[in-house]
């Protein structure tokens, strides 16, 4: 009966010594004894705090055992391999150049060994990059040019193992050195029969289709950011024999810092001379660092699910998300969903870091990747990310008796708080502009605020071709604002249209786009007094509930800035993007005024 006086559900040890004292007062032999004054007090104090470190020791223990609540990030690496889940590694910056070697001229060919090394400087760091393999190029008159020559950031490194007899009991690990590696890079070899034969071994990251004598490896995450290496039994993939020499060899990165750099030096002569020009074709893209605990915590179990293949939407963005760190944004969606539909197809969508457009070599890569993972019968498209610009207008009062603030430090407040806003919930696919939060972002920026009035329309980007006219259509794929009155041909009012556009030159004449309100684009020119004379009154159609505008045989002698902007004004205060259309607020069209109020 005493021992329902123990407490079995407090963590803390103040409660386990006051459990301890129940159960003690519960026996008639200490039931009048005065704990607190006696040598049994510091007895009392030695078990509670032997119970609350074992306590907290098993708490600790239990929560390492699972994927959500562990905290160490060796526990998140191993619950992740149960899972079959390889953590990303750091990745190579990779640059493209154009090599051109004058050598003596008897000489046809030379050979551009691979780790041939070149560094490059960023801020007061410098960079090795190599090359990451051997490149036969053949020369005119002694000159030879070697195009397109891929050099990847990071300095190879050579890891050996020797494999231990498979009758010992203790099982050999693999582990590969620097925690810094680029797992792409890992080639792996066994050098068997004391040197008299070379094996190689490629990555497999499945048991299928594998048999005894599969020349596989298999890569897993260790302890302190490592990787380890596991080949096979016998059974399923081949194992090296005992006493074999493995040779891994890898290249150890600095992830992201030397992405940007564009200038690179030979280290050392090539092809027998120092004579050599590099020309860089792209700068250095697509370093990064490993990956980090929360992202294999949330990463692992979405893996698991896709099974390493794409069927549904989900599996096609979790596997590209996970393999390219270098994909900021994804969106798949299937060719029924398409206008027209196109069935059979499934369209992907990527935003790139430092890329408006996805580089062709890039969208080979993921092509190839993909095509192994998804059934034959579904096709994947590649399809480039469609911008819908926010342009914002904001006219913030603020109380200059609450602040020593100017009003540019708070225009700057204001700015970087639509900014901010911008990378929070835009810039990125099936995102939602919310009205009345960035309202409320702008209130928010500095106490002094007092009120804002913020206005924003709908831009996209045409650049049209000057040689000859074409047909562009722009949607916007939102209801526009039919209510505004239909303009006359010649006109004071600017404001009072559904769409508008940048200036651009029109037969020698510096115009801009407009509708008329009732369905028409026509093109105007602004006069000295601020009227606007319509020059050709029907260039293209706009359709005020899908928010599309059709500009029919248009040709333009030259245009303003990087592109002919057009500016429509949404019906609603909120809007949507979806399937590949990315809404986005640019720097270049913030615009925000500044009133000074005293209260």
């Amino acid at each position: 009966m005493a021992n329902t006086n123990i407490s079995l559900t407090s963590l803390d040890f103040n409660d386990y010594k006051n459990s301890l004292k129940t159960f003690l007062k519960s026996q008639d032999r200490f039931k009048d004894y005065d704990f607190e004054g006696s040598n049994l007090n510091v007895i009392l104090d030695l078990l509670s705090y032997n119970t609350y470190q074992n306590a907290f020791f098993m708490n600790m223990i239990g929560s390492e055992m699972f994927l959500d609540t562990a905290q160490m990030r060796d526990s998140v690496v191993l619950r992740a391999k149960e899972l079959n889940y390889l953590p990303r590694s750091f990745r190579s910056s990779k640059a493209t150049v154009n090599l051109t070697v004058t050598a003596n001229s008897n000489i046809t060919l030379i050979t551009i060994p691979k780790g041939t090394t070149f560094t490059s400087k960023a801020g007061s760091n410098n960079y090795i990059f190599s090359t990451d393999q051997n490149i036969t190029v053949s020369g005119n008159n002694g000159v030879f040019q070697a195009n397109s020559v891929s050099l990847y950031e990071g300095t190879y490194i050579t890891d050996t193992f020797v494999i231990q007899s498979s009758a010992n009991t203790d099982r050999q690990r693999l582990l590969l050195s620097n925690p810094t590696i680029d797992t792409t890079s890992l080639s792996v070899v066994s050098v068997e029969n004391n040197g008299a034969n070379t094996v190689g071994y490629k990555l497999s990251s499945s048991i299928l289709d594998l048999v005894a004598d599969s020349k596989v490896y298999f890569l897993q995450g260790a302890e302190n950011n490592q990787y380890e290496i596991i080949f096979g039994d016998d059974v399923v993939g081949r194992r090296p024999p005992d006493g074999s020499t493995i040779v891994a060899e890898y290249r150890a990165t600095n992830g992201q810092l030397p992405n940007g750099v564009n200038k690179f030096t030979p280290n050392g002569q090539i092809g027998g001379t120092s004579n050599v020009i590099v020309t860089t074709v792209s700068s250095a893209t697509g370093g990064d660092v490993g990956e980090s605990t929360e992202s294999i915590r949330r990463n692992a179990p979405r893996f698991y699910a896709t099974q390493d293949r794409a069927v549904t939407v989900r599996d096609y963005e979790t596997l590209f998300t996970i393999n390219y760190p270098e994909i900021q944004a994804i969106s798949v969606y299937g060719g029924e969903e398409a206008i027209p539909p196109q069935y059979g197809s499934v369209f992907i969508s990527l935003k790139v870091a430092n890329y408006d457009a996805v580089p062709t070599a890039k969208k080979l890569e993921y092509e190839e990747f993909i095509k192994t993972r998804a059934p034959l019968t579904i096709r994947p498209l590649f399809i480039e990310p469609n911008y819908t610009y926010v342009s914002i207008t904001c006219n913030v009062k603020y109380n200059v008796n609450e602040t020593s603030l100017t009003p540019e430090d708070i225009q700057t407040l204001v700015t970087d708080s639509i900014q901010n806003y911008n990378l929070d919930n835009l810039n990125n696919f099936k995102s939602t502009l919310l009205y009345s939060r960035l309202v409320n972002k702008i209130d928010n920026a500095h106490s002094s605020i007092v009120s804002n009035e913020t206005d924003y329309t709908l831009m996209k980007k045409i650049i049209p071709t000057l040689t000859s006219s074409r047909n562009y259509t722009i949607e916007f794929n939102t209801e526009l604002d039919y209510t505004l009155p239909p303009q006359p041909l010649n006109h004071v009012s600017y404001d009072q249209h559904a769409a508008i556009s940048s200036k651009f030159f029109y037969a020698g004449e510096l115009v801009s786009l407009e509708d008329d309100g009732e369905g028409l684009i026509r093109i105007v020119k602004e006069d000295t007094d601020g009227s606007h004379k319509t020059v050709v009154p029907n260039v293209g159609s706009i359709n005020y509930n899908t928010g599309t505008i059709v500009l029919t045989n248009f040709l333009v002698s030259d245009f303003i800035g990087d592109a002919i902007r057009i500016y429509v004004m949404p019906l609603k205060k909120d809007n949507s993007s979806n399937k590949n259309t990315i809404l986005e607020i640019p720097n270049d069209e913030i615009r925000v005024t500044v009133q000074i109020v005293r209260q």
